[in-house]
């Protein structure tokens, strides 16, 4: 009755998605949880007890750099602070679509606008 939600810390990123505009919350996975499939979510990130609009991705990072672990990332929409070190809780609303290899970052960046359209129109 509740969407499925992973509690963890922010930590340092490889700070791709800053380079790209869109700045990501990376939230280090517990081990104790049981994880839904890689792919890109539209989702709420709470910050502080404050909710977020949010395009995560659970994956390995494929076009710029892979990671051999998965990764959370999320993108949270008019969130400007540092949220390093702080607990946040994130939400998986919806499945949006399954984690590509893009053929260039241009691509990559293409998408990602798709993606936060698809987040701003899931909550509108």
């Amino acid at each position: 009755g509740r969407p499925f939600t992973i509690i963890g810390e922010v930590v340092h990123g490889l700070h791709n998605g800053t380079q790209f505009g869109f700045p990501t919350a990376n939230v280090q996975i517990p081990l104790e949880y049981v994880l839904p499939k890689p792919g890109v979510y539209i989702g709420r990130v709470l910050v502080d007890d404050r909710p977020f609009q949010a395009m995560i991705n659970l994956g390995h990072n494929p076009t710029v750099q892979y990671q051999q672990e998965l990764t959370l990332e999320a993108h949270l929409l008019d969130y400007d602070q540092d949220a390093y070190g702080k607990q946040v809780q994130v939400e998986f609303l919806k499945y949006e679509r399954p984690e590509v290899r893009f053929s260039s970052i241009d691509a990559l960046v293409s998408q990602l606008k798709k993606d936060r359209q698809a987040v701003q129109e899931y909550f509108a």
